[in-house]
């Protein structure tokens, strides 16, 4: 009977208790749907109410019939679940609101994101604060829990990275940078095996000033060569003195023990004998694991062929123009065929010389193609060192093929 009425069973059954209080001699479907749909004229009808005042909220009120649910018996009472039930304001337009609200102690709301959500940061928004509207930045000023308000899940409200404007347009369009050049530049090198050892970073730093690209430094271990110099402590106390590219010339038996000790020092470029190990492509790479340029060097009886198989892993291929062990010697012409082969298959490469370099000679070393030039007596020993560095570099460099 209460389906075929169109009434909902539970709606039924709360009428019914509440009708079994005031009235209960009315139990008919025919009553209680003339009840549901305000349309008993025989209640008395209650004044009107600050709800039902045309200047009332929205939400307060009254728009059903005056008699809906009341009887003669509760005229001024109004029990009806339905109208007791207020309508909220309508949500905000920055508020997502969620099926279900939690509120927190502190005032917030759930932080939790909604479904499929992206996680990103929220802003918190003062409730004193005016909301800045849609596609502005936040307020400033802190944004923390302290002030309360409510969690602001609009996409519009993220937190806004702060993208600097891009820079002014130049009135002039910049030059494209020169192309690449093949060609090699000079580098100057003063041996420090011919300076004043008791003033070895002072003499360093003289020569960086006096223009030297690199401090060559000669490691003598006495067994290898029969003289016998620095080693890598001197190396780590001269490196806090000086800014300058160390050049370490190892002229050592079984090199390969002290590649550690000379990166602790500090070197920048660890050059070995092929002569003196029987893995040289294993020392390079250890070398280079250690985050140090590495170079070859060959004595004046060593042919050239036995290093042009490594040199795509070198930085540098070191040809002796005397024997190694002393300073002072006489230059060597005939290893300059070396360096011809050298430069004529690899232009790009670093190709330094070593011993008896001078003002005199300075010519034929830089027309075979060398361009790293190592020099002791004759830059220290010279009344103007600045001006044979300079000689050295304008000479190399005037040598060089161009682009």
């Amino acid at each position: 009977c209460v389906e075929d009425e169109g009434i909902r069973p539970e709606t039924y059954l709360r009428l019914m208790d509440e009708l079994g209080e005031t009235a209960p001699n009315v139990r008919s479907n025919s009553d209680i749907k003339r009840r549901m749909s305000g349309s008993d004229h025989g209640a008395v009808t209650r004044p009107t109410s600050a709800r039902q005042s045309p200047g009332a909220a929205p939400w307060l009120r009254d728009t059903r019939s005056p008699h809906h649910g009341r009887s003669p018996h509760n005229a001024g009472h109004d029990y009806s679940r339905a109208e007791r039930r207020l309508e909220p304001p309508a949500t905000p337009p920055w508020i997502r609101r969620r099926p279900a609200d939690r509120f927190y102690p502190n005032g917030f709301r759930d932080p939790r994101p909604l479904f499929n959500e992206p996680q990103t940061q929220h802003v918190q928004y003062p409730q004193h604060t005016q909301y800045p509207g849609y596609g502005q930045p936040p307020p400033p000023g802190p944004e923390s829990a302290q002030y309360g308000g409510y969690h602001d899940y609009s996409q519009q409200a993220r937190s806004y990275e702060q993208i600097p404007p891009p820079p002014p347009p130049d009135s002039e369009p910049m030059a494209p940078p020169p192309p690449p050049s093949d060609m090699v530049h000079a580098k100057i090198a003063p041996s420090l095996l011919s300076s004043d050892f008791a003033r070895l970073a002072d003499e360093c730093e003289r020569m960086l000033s006096l223009g030297a690209d690199y401090l060559h430094m000669d490691v003598m271990d006495g067994h290898f060569v029969p003289n016998l110099t620095l080693g890598a402590p001197i190396i780590e106390c001269l490196r806090p003195h000086t800014k300058g590219f160390l050049d370490c010339h190892l002229m050592v038996s079984h090199p390969e023990q002290w590649v550690d000790d000379f990166a602790r020092a500090g070197a920048d470029l660890f050059c070995f004998h092929i002569e003196a190990t029987t893995d040289a492509s294993a020392l390079i790479d250890r070398v280079h694991a250690l985050n140090m340029k590495c170079g070859i060097a060959i004595k004046p009886k060593t042919p050239v062929a036995s290093v042009i198989p490594l040199v795509h892993k070198l930085d540098q291929v070191l040809v002796m123009t005397v024997e190694p062990g002393f300073g002072g010697q006489s230059f060597m012409p005939e290893c300059m065929d070396k360096v011809r082969e050298l430069r004529a298959q690899f232009p790009d490469l670093d190709i330094e010389v070593d011993g008896g370099l001078a003002p005199e000679n300075i010519e034929v070393a830089a027309q075979a193609g060398a361009n790293v030039i190592v020099a002791g007596s004759s830059i220290f020993k010279a009344s103007s060192p600045r001006d044979v560095i300079s000689l050295f570099r304008k000479t190399v460099n005037d040598a060089q093929p161009t682009a």
